[in-house]
Formats: C-alpha cells, sequence, structure tokens
C-alpha cells in the first residue's frame, strides 16, 4: 500500500478533476446571474481566474491498522474574490470582513440606474437645521435624479456602517451541497480503483478565501 501522503496526493488529484468537471466558474456566475446579481469587472475577472485549484485541499485520518486514509475533508475556495463573498450570506457577514468596504457612491448610482431601483417611487427626506433645530421633509419623485443620487447616499452609507451588503444569497451553503455529491462519488471511484471498499466520512468546506 502507498503512503497515506501518496494517498492523498493521488485522491486530490481526483477530486480537482470532479471540480474541473463540475465547472465551478460557470456554476457560480449563473447562480449569480440567476438572483439578478452583476458578474462584471473584479468579479468576473475572479470567476475567470484558475488560482482556486491550488486552493484545493484534502486532509485525512489514517487507519493504524490497514494505513489507508480515512475521514477525509475537502477544502475548496470558490474563485469570487474579496467581492464575491461579499454577496454570500455566511461569508459575507461583517465577522469575516477582512477591511472595512467604502463603495463608490457613483458605482452605486450606476447599479441603481442599470436595475431601475426606486424607480416609481416617492423618496422622503428629512433634514435637521443646524443652528435652529428645526427639522424639514423633502419629497422627491422616484424618477427625479435628486432623489436617486440621495438613495445612493443612503446605501452607500449603509454599507459603510454595517460592513457588508444587505442583499446577499446563500452561495456557500448551495456549492457545499453540490460539491459534497460531486466528491463523494470521486472519492469512492478511487477508493475502488486501488481496490478498497469501505465507508468513509468526508466533510466538505467552502473556504472565505483562496
Amino acid at each position: 500500500m502507498i503512503s497515506a501522503q501518496a494517498q492523498r496526493g493521488q485522491l486530490r488529484a481526483a477530486v480537482v478533476r470532479a471540480l474541473k468537471a463540475y465547472g465551478i466558474r460557470s456554476v457560480l456566475k449563473s447562480k449569480i446571474k440567476g438572483n439578478n446579481q452583476s458578474v462584471t469587472g473584479n468579479l468576473l475577472r475572479s470567476i475567470s481566474s484558475s488560482k482556486y485549484l491550488s486552493s484545493v485541499r484534502v486532509q485525512s485520518n489514517v487507519d493504524k491498522q490497514t494505513g489507508i486514509i480515512s475521514n477525509v475533508s475537502i477544502t475548496v475556495a470558490p474563485p469570487w474574490g474579496k467581492y464575491g463573498q461579499k454577496l454570500d450570506s455566511d461569508l459575507g457577514s461583517p465577522l469575516l470582513a477582512q477591511g472595512q468596504m467604502l463603495p463608490d457612491r457613483g458605482v452605486i448610482r450606476a447599479w441603481m440606474d442599470r436595475k431601475g431601483i426606486f424607480y416609481d417611487a416617492e423618496v422622503k427626506v428629512k433634514v435637521k437645521a443646524k443652528n435652529t433645530g428645526k427639522e424639514y421633509t423633502y419629497v422627491y419623485n422616484g424618477n427625479n435624479s435628486s432623489a436617486r443620487n440621495m438613495i445612493a447616499y443612503n446605501i452607500q452609507q449603509d454599507i459603510i456602517q454595517n460592513n457588508r451588503l444587505r442583499t446577499r444569497y446563500p452561495y456557500s451553503f448551495e456549492l457545499e451541497k453540490e460539491l459534497s455529491k460531486v466528491f463523494n462519488v470521486a472519492i469512492t471511484n478511487w477508493f475502488e480503483v486501488i481496490g478498497v471498499n469501505l465507508l468513509f466520512d468526508l466533510d466538505i468546506e467552502i473556504a472565505s478565501r483562496i
């Protein structure tokens, strides 16, 4: 029987082949676009990168009697970069933030225009005068450029204060479920190739970054 290190190396190669066949880059693009989110700029460049393949880690225990690895743990960092992680329900949490988000208001405004956000709504803005303390209320129609600028500002401040995006989806959760099935097949096939038929525990983790 080959060494445990060699077994892990062979198994990792099988996992990488399975990951390529799964097409995680296409899957990510499809999932993100399916939620009406844009795959452009840095996010597109990150997803198009192949760096994620070097992030695949395979860990396991070794049965002392047989010398065969067991309890396999696989870690994969999806190719979505820092911005992509912010779109995820779990990895986009402020607790996992690597730094302060400072979004550009012009980018937010362009995003609003592209998606048609608040075009049919009225916007009320309350302003308090510093010298008198009196509060004034202004009402803008949603089609008004000043209203959209104000909304973009409020979104920008919300992101900065909370250090997260409000609109997030469970991408990592979905990927873990799908990859668990893919890797289970790959591992089972690999064990059959080396002539071993045994039950094993498999743990899949979506890492926070490459």
